[in-house]
């Protein structure tokens, strides 16, 4: 991804997504997973004020940008 860096929690959470999916459609998982990594290579569309109102109390997996 370019000038993002993943963490490895972030990773699997994608890996069981998909997988949850697949067990359904593996088609429609593969393509949830391809349009997520777009909108994360095309700036996430996820700012501050919007993970701020998160009503989770699971925080987040963490996206740090490549200085």
């Amino acid at each position: 991804m370019s000038g993002y860096k993943l963490h490895s929690e972030a990773y699997a959470d994608i890996d069981e997504i998909r997988e949850y999916i697949a067990a359904d459609n593996p088609d429609a998982a593969d393509r949830v997973v391809t349009e997520l990594f777009d909108s994360i290579r095309a700036g996430g569309g996820v700012s501050k004020s919007r993970l701020s109102t998160t009503q989770s109390d699971v925080p987040p997996a963490p996206v740090h940008a490549d200085a």
